[in-house]
């Protein structure tokens, strides 16, 4: 027996529906600071950027932090990231710091990209003293801790000098770039049942 061709076309627009309501998108964003990192300071500097304009119930799938400092002792520094809902990465705690190398590493400035994709951890990078270090590079936490959380609202960046000496580090600018996805809103979902409903209503047509 031929399906209701009404019962075909409900199903077909139910399911095309809830399929479009998973929306991905990609967003990359700077922030301008040009400010001191204050020295032998564990406070350190804040730097707050705003992240507006994505769907709603924009959820972060990946995460990648640029981060660009001018001067001072790469070993003495320590920065972290906290999300709009105060999920927190520390993205580095005094790079090369060991119990055989108190000092860290010798690097004088970054431009590096924190990025979950990087084979590195700048815990553990290589650095040439005196010179910048560049690169994609692991964080020293884990981006998981940002995973699925809002990705609308205020980030914070947090950068700190924990030791005297070394010269004046300045933070530049420092940007993110974030992919998104949003989830199923619950109408969709609704919509996801009403679909399986109307499937099941089409098989017991047939047999009938």
């Amino acid at each position: 027996m031929n399906i209701p061709t009404w019962l075909t076309t409900l199903t077909a627009i139910l399911t095309f529906t809830a399929a479009r309501a998973e929306v991905f998108s990609e967003l990359s964003t700077n922030f301008i600071v040009g400010t001191d990192i204050p020295e032998a300071n564990p406070v350190g500097l804040v730097s707050r950027g705003f992240v507006t304009g994505l769907p709603v119930g924009a959820l972060v799938t990946n995460l990648t932090v640029s981060l660009d400092v001018s001067g001072g002792y790469n070993g003495s520094l320590y920065a972290y990231l906290v999300a709009p809902n105060d999920s927190t990465v520390v993205l580095l705690d005094q790079p090369g710091v060991t119990e055989d190398n108190p000092f860290g590493a010798g690097g004088s400035g970054l431009a590096v990209n924190f990025t979950e994709s990087a084979g590195e951890s700048i815990q553990t990078a290589a650095e040439t003293p005196g010179e910048v270090t560049a690169g994609n590079y692991l964080p020293a936490g884990d981006f998981s801790n940002c995973q699925d959380t809002p990705a609308d609202g205020e980030w914070k960046l947090y950068v700190s000098d924990e030791t005297a000496g070394g010269g004046q580090a300045i933070l530049v600018d420092w940007s993110l770039t974030l992919k998104v996805g949003t989830v199923p809103e619950p109408c969709s979902l609704t919509l996801v049942l009403g679909a399986s409903l109307a499937l099941g209503a089409c098989r017991r047509w047939a047999r009938s």
